[in-house]
């Protein structure tokens, strides 16, 4: 009679490191995802050639500013679906203390152009602070959590968050 280690070497759950079948497929779709990103990225620089003629000056632009580290969901706005109809009835709604936003496609606008002049890894880090209501619970409660850290980490600027919410909104 042979014995096994407490390990349970060779169940399903050991080779799959205790994940679900549906956790390993989201796994593996977003790995997929991250490659094919990666394969679309600028590659490595190539040895510098002789300079070119001089073009002409460019014009000022929002991307010529410093890219700010700090984050304030005031400064976006909060995503609010199911936001009352007390609060107002159009797609983007100002009240005194924050702007709220009804509508997904809104709200994704907001964030490209927020994304201009701030750093990416910050804004994908904290954009879940500017959910509310059915946002919120969309992803605090149905997203695994393997899909939110894929978000979150992703590589592409906001992309993913940006898919994400289109999606399910």
């Amino acid at each position: 009679m042979t014995s096994r280690s407490g390990s349970g070497a060779g169940s399903p759950a050991a080779d799959n490191n205790g994940l679900s079948p549906a956790a390993l497929a989201q796994i593996r779709e977003l790995m997929s995802k991250m490659l094919n990103n990666l394969s679309t990225q600028q590659g490595p620089a190539s040895p510098a050639g002789l300079p070119g003629e001089q073009g002409l000056p460019g014009l000022p632009t929002n991307l010529a500013r410093p890219q700010s580290t700090q984050w304030k969901p005031h400064d976006i706005g909060i995503f609010w679906p199911n936001i009352p109809a007390s609060y107002g009835t159009g797609d983007v709604i100002d009240n005194r203390k924050e702007r709220y936003y009804r509508n997904v496609h809104s709200f994704i606008a907001r964030i490209r152009v927020a994304v201009l002049t701030r750093d990416a890894a910050t804004m994908r880090q904290n954009l879940d602070l500017c959910l509310k209501g059915e946002a919120q619970d969309w992803w605090t409660n149905q997203l695994a959590h393997i899909t939110r850290v894929g978000i979150m980490s992703d590589n592409t600027v906001v992309e993913e968050w940006i898919r994400a919410l289109e999606k399910r909104f």
